[in-house]
């Protein structure tokens, strides 16, 4: 695609770049499960095809981008490839996705289930012309030839409603005086070459004079070349099909980006919310002095979709064991305690979240008549103390954690306390701890309760 866009620039083409989706600049299909795609019992996987080398793709689970691969036919597929956290009991999730080309972008929900793979296309909308070129000679006596260069790879083109090529691929074209064929010219442009044999005693069935030619491809409108009249013989016609972006709007200005930002954060969007401070931190009139304000605007969204993520977890699996095995079962009282304080640091990074202290406040009265409650006021009493001794020595900032898993590198909470210098550590906790510990360097988390004093590696 880059040097489709660096030929078109050549050209004359001029490229606009808006961040809006419009359905004339890019079209959209949702992702469906595809029992073709390869995956792991415990993960899913999530594809997207695209027409450019400059999407982009995200999700609210975590800070996975799309990984890009080249596909033979020129095109691209963004891959998220997510593993479910070992503690989550649940065979789905609900996700939030966001795909972004430079015409458009396209925010989507999805309901992911484990071991499936989902399978989507976001595409630029191109259209194809195609300028004539100087024609030449062909040097077979009673036949000439008509060659359409480009540097698309899957053209489908017919002569007179008979298939030449389909994506891209020359076809048998029988009982007719044509034969097509595909050549590359230097390692950029195909050729898609037809020859025709104008010898009359050898007519056949189907005997082209006069040609017209409608050219495609799987993203583009459908053009039509007309000769204009018969076929010459030795002589070679040449024209050169090349595609340009349709632009009808214009590029969001600075200022419609981060109000866009502020009305999502408002809204308690924070995946959107964290996107459109992106979008006004990288545009080109973005003020040098407020990046750095923008860059910590776009941490709080993210630390709160993380921790909003971790409280909805915590209350959908405490509300399951509920059902299970009674609301005084112990796992309920965990599992809310630990929703609670994931709705505390939600409430940090974003305190206009009213309606997350809600749900706090809710879940605050409903464990004031669990049966566990009174154990961990008596450990509050006391205090609880964990030690133990990590093997990699001293310096080790141990982290309060929410997940069984390595957490993401960016967290910007501050840790609980070092490793002394022989690898020991003491951590005190006045109210109940949190659900796991986290050592820097760690490829997991460790879990712990209220009944915890030693952690052993």
């Amino acid at each position: 695609m880059k040097q489709l866009y660096r030929f078109l620039l050549l050209l004359g083409f001029a490229l606009v770049i808006g961040v809006k989706a419009n359905a004339q600049r890019v079209s959209f299909v949702e992702p469906k499960e595809d029992t073709s795609l390869s995956v792991s019992p415990n993960r899913v996987k999530i594809v997207v095809h695209s027409n450019s080398d400059k999407m982009e793709m995200s999700h609210n689970m975590g800070e996975e981008k799309g990984v890009r691969t080249n596909n033979d036919d020129g095109s691209y597929s963004y891959t998220i490839d997510y593993n479910f956290p070992e503690d989550y009991d649940e065979d789905f999730m609900k996700s939030t996705f966001l795909v972004r080309l430079p015409g458009g972008q396209k925010e989507f929900m999805l309901i992911l289930r484990k071991g499936k793979g989902f399978l989507g296309t976001f595409n630029e909308n191109f259209t194809i012309t195609a300028e004539k070129n100087n024609d030449g000679l062909f040097p077979e006596s009673k036949a000439a030839k008509v060659t359409f260069l480009s540097d698309m790879k899957k053209l489908t083109i017919e002569c007179n409603g008979k298939p030449c090529f389909v994506e891209g691929k020359a076809v048998p074209v029988d009982g007719c005086n044509m034969t097509a064929a595909v050549s590359n010219e230097s390692g950029v442009m195909n050729a898609y070459s037809i020859a025709f044999s104008l010898d009359e005693e050898k007519k056949t069935p189907t005997f082209i004079k006069h040609p017209v030619f409608k050219i495609k491809s799987n993203f583009t409108n459908e053009i039509e070349v007309d000769l204009g009249g018969d076929l010459q013989y030795k002589k070679s016609y040449s024209y050169t099909v090349v595609s340009n972006i349709k632009v009808v709007e214009k590029e969001a200005s600075f200022e419609d980006m981060l109000a866009r930002a502020q009305a999502k954060e408002k809204e308690s969007d924070f995946f959107a919310a964290a996107n459109a401070y992106q979008d006004a931190r990288s545009h080109i009139d973005c003020p040098v002095d407020r990046r750095s304000e923008l860059e910590s605007q776009l941490g709080r969204m993210n630390s709160a979709r993380r921790f909003l993520h971790y409280a909805e977890k915590f209350e959908r699996q405490g509300a399951r064991v509920e059902r299970k095995e009674g609301f005084t079962a112990d796992s309920v009282f965990i599992y809310y305690r630990g929703a609670i304080r994931s709705y505390k640091k939600v409430l940090e990074y974003a305190p206009g979240a009213t309606v997350y202290a809600q749900r706090e406040e809710a879940l605050e009265t409903k464990l004031k008549d669990h049966p566990m409650n009174n154990k961990v006021t008596t450990v509050a009493v006391k205090y609880q103390e964990i030690t133990g001794t990590h093997p990699n020595g001293g310096g080790i900032p141990i982290y309060a954690s929410y997940t069984s898993d390595k957490p993401k590198t960016d967290s910007d909470d501050k840790p609980l306390g070092t490793t002394r210098g022989d690898g020991t550590f003491r951590l005190v906790f006045k109210t109940t701890p949190p659900p796991y510990l986290y050592f820097y360097g760690d490829k997991k988390s460790y879990a712990i309760d209220s009944t915890t004093t030693e952690i052993n590696f």
